[in-house]
């Protein structure tokens, strides 16, 4: 199963690239556990941006996968991006954009 939602500009300069990047990390990162879950029931799931578009891709031969899916929906839907474990989301930011 493969869903893609189109984000035109996301590469339409580095700024939006570097926060494009930054959110798949957080999204990645908060849904780590939700994945851990879904691997012991042999289902996985993969993000990406690729050029225009925010893809999640979900393989698996259960009928979980709308389960999973609607979880990682609802992960990206109420991304909590006050804090990433205990750090400022700005110091966070501007380590990994630092030259």
């Amino acid at each position: 199963m493969s869903l893609a939602f189109c984000t035109p500009r996301s590469y339409a300069s580095v700024h939006a690239s570097a926060l494009h990047e930054l959110f798949l990390g957080l999204v990645k990162d908060s849904l780590n556990e939700e994945q851990y879950m879904a691997s012991t029931a042999k289902l996985e799931s993969y993000m990406s941006i690729p050029s225009d578009r925010f893809e999640i891709k979900l393989m698996g031969v259960n009928e979980k996968l709308s389960l999973l899916l609607s979880r990682l929906l609802r992960g990206v839907h109420n991304l909590d991006v006050r804090t990433k474990r205990g750090i400022p989301v700005l110091l966070y930011f501007t380590s990994v954009c630092a030259p």
